[in-house]
């Protein structure tokens, strides 16, 4: 949230600090592939301190804690969808192992909404047009794809957490208003059909896509 909104500083304001928390990625940061991934000590400590002063919010001390390397959670994108929900196939050994699982991208980024994904969306044109049809049986039946596929991955089990983004404010609100109060019974009904027409017999994905094209545009960038 801290990265989208405009006036972000204002987001939080007048919100008690104990209701919520915070949470920022970090690795990536840019297009260029020469500066793309950065995991370093002092880019992450700046990358948090960034999200803090967008937020307008000082940082806790206690939040910080040095210990040896344990994995507590771990976090997916995109495999939590109506299109691909291969995610269920490992929450139950990540919970067996104490490790919590977070979930981002319900929407597959941008994939399962009305308007269709950004331009540089790295699914296939297969798949953004099999998408498309489901969008677009969506429109005729008045309703919006994202608020279904969001409350899809909502409701999947041993999911701790899912990250979500909006494009505003408004967005943000719908969403909330979906957690509160679930979707109509025509939207249940438009989402079982969807389910049945277009993705319980498919598990569209774009593996292998991004880190081979990065390598190799990384190679051509350093001869």
């Amino acid at each position: 949230m801290a990265h989208i909104l405009n006036r972000s500083e204002m987001a939080l304001k007048g919100i008690p600090r104990e209701s919520y928390f915070i949470g920022s990625k970090v690795g990536r940061y840019e297009k260029n592939v020469q500066r793309m991934f950065d995991f370093s000590a002092e880019k992450t400590e700046a990358a948090v301190d960034m999200t803090l002063e967008r937020l307008g919010l000082d940082l806790n001390p206690e939040i910080i804690e040095e210990t040896d390397i344990k994995i507590s959670t771990v976090l997916s994108y995109a495999k939590s969808t109506l299109h691909d929900n291969r995610l269920q196939n490992f929450t139950n050994y990540f919970k067996s192992k104490g490790v919590g699982v977070i979930n981002a991208a319900a929407t597959g980024m941008g994939l399962l909404t009305n308007n269709g994904p950004q331009p540089w969306h790295p699914a296939s044109d297969h798949i953004k047009s099999f998408c498309k049809q489901a969008s677009d049986y969506c429109k005729e039946q008045g309703v919006e794809l994202a608020r279904l596929a969001t409350w899809f991955t909502l409701n999947q089990p041993n999911i701790d957490t899912n990250v979500c983004g909006f494009f505003d404010i408004a967005q943000m609100k719908d969403t909330l208003s979906l957690v509160d109060g679930g979707l109509t019974q025509h939207e249940q009904n438009i989402l079982a059909d969807l389910q049945s027409r277009f993705f319980d017999k498919v598990c569209l994905h774009w593996d292998g896509v991004e880190l081979p094209a990065y390598r190799e545009e990384l190679k051509n960038k350093n001869k």
